[in-house]
Parts: structure tokens; C-alpha cells; sequence
């Protein structure tokens, strides 16, 4: 990480998805990471309030980590290096923002982020009926095990 740095100068829009990507990973709300965590720990909690919270503070150190991860990345001085046109005797390069085609995949990545922080109901419902029969099997599976 040590190599980057100062891209959001040089690449803005690109800056901007991967920071909806990153917040997303980290769980804010509003972005489809979310809701996954947040389902997730409400569940455990009910079962194992100790573990749920040791397992909390992991996202902690996750969401920590990718913030620090952006900021070196994106933020900051950019190196000498990455910061002229190309040079092929001293190897510098010239970093564009992204282009129609790099849009054209990432736009819609991001749009199906935010939609899914705003409106997850889509994809609930669409896994209700396998997370009911592995519930079930689960279910079963410790009745045969305890030997009931």
C-alpha cells in the first residue's frame, strides 16, 4: 500500500465507486453491507451474546482496517512515480480516470449497492425459503444427534 496514494486527484470518479464499495464492505447504513451484518448479529445475539459481541469487535477492526486501506490508497501525497505522462526511461506513468467502458460495469455494481441498503426486501424474500430448510435441517440434524 506503501506504493499508493493521491489517486482521488488524479482519478475522482473511480475514487468515488470504490468508496461506495469500501463503505458498503464496512457495513454502513444505507448500503447493502448492512443489512447482511446487522441480520447476522441480531440472529447470534439470541443465541450467544458473548460471542456476538467478540465477533463485533472483529467488524471493528475490519471497518478500521478498509478505512485506513482507502486513505492510503486514494488519499494523501501521490508518489513522484505515478504522477507524470509516460516515460519509458524512468518508468513514470500517466493514470486517467476511468473510461466508458470501466463506467459501464462499475455504475450499475454501485446503483445495485445502494438499492439493496435502501430496499433489501428483494433479496430477503428471495432467500426466506432455503434459509427456512436449512434451518430445518439444522434442526433435525441436532434431534438425531441428541438421539431424540
Amino acid at each position: 500500500l506503501d506504493a499508493f496514494g493521491g489517486l482521488a486527484n488524479k482519478m475522482p470518479i473511480y475514487t468515488g465507486i470504490m468508496a461506495v464499495a469500501f463503505f458498503a464492505a464496512i457495513g454502513l447504513p444505507g448500503l447493502s453491507g448492512f443489512i447482511s451484518e446487522a441480520l447476522v448479529f441480531l440472529g447470534a445475539f439470541q443465541y450467544n451474546q458473548t460471542l456476538t459481541i467478540i465477533s463485533g469487535s472483529g467488524i471493528i477492526i475490519g471497518a478500521a482496517y478498509m478505512l485506513w486501506a482507502l486513505q492510503k490508497v486514494f488519499f494523501g501525497q501521490l508518489p513522484e512515480k505515478w504522477s507524470g505522462p509516460w516515460d519509458p526511461t524512468k518508468k513514470l506513468y500517466k493514470h486517467d480516470d476511468i473510461n466508458a467502458v470501466e463506467l459501464t460495469a462499475l455504475v450499475p455494481l454501485a446503483v445495485i449497492i445502494l438499492f439493496l441498503g435502501i430496499y433489501p426486501q428483494p433479496m430477503i424474500s428471495m432467500m426466506t425459503a432455503s434459509v427456512n430448510h436449512l434451518i430445518e435441517f439444522v434442526n433435525i440434524s441436532g434431534q438425531l444427534a441428541a438421539g431424540m
